[in-house]
């Protein structure tokens, strides 16, 4: 079980937190369960683009066999 949280995501800063997430999963290609812990955004800053892009993310996690959960 992989447990990543905080993700605190916003437009300046998204490249830089997917390659880190995509970096992070790949460390650890036999895991199976994928849990991702709340604060999905940066300090109430709900920007759309950065937000599809997270969860276009998960999607692409999900596809390749990988139990994505996404907890508020």
């Amino acid at each position: 079980m992989l447990l990543i949280g905080d993700i605190h995501i916003n437009y300046k800063e998204k490249e830089g937190i997917l390659d880190s997430l995509k970096e992070m999963i790949q460390q650890h290609p036999d895991e199976k369960n994928i849990i991702f812990l709340g604060d999905y955004v940066f300090s109430f800053n709900y920007e759309r683009q950065p937000l599809l892009e997270l969860y276009h993310f998960f999607v692409s996690l999900y596809g390749q066999g990988k139990n994505v959960y996404v907890l508020a």
